[in-house]
């Protein structure tokens, strides 16, 4: 189970950035990658801020690595 945080296009993909429930981490999906796709019936209320700074903060880091 994924919880979507944004669509990203590439010049060739678009991806999908998400809250990865199995791996406890910030993953993204290559959209031709995907096979199958069922609507949970649950949402994250509340959670969608702080998971996109995850995923924000994770550029600061990579970009400090650089």
């Amino acid at each position: 189970m994924i919880r979507p945080i944004a669509l990203i296009y590439y010049s060739q993909t678009a991806n999908i950035v998400a809250w990865c429930e199995l791996r406890q981490a910030i993953r993204n999906f290559r959209t031709d990658r995907v096979e199958h796709c069922d609507l949970a019936d649950d949402f994250f209320p509340g959670e969608g801020e702080a998971l996109r700074k995850t995923w924000m903060d994770g550029w600061r880091q990579d970009a400090g690595a650089a």
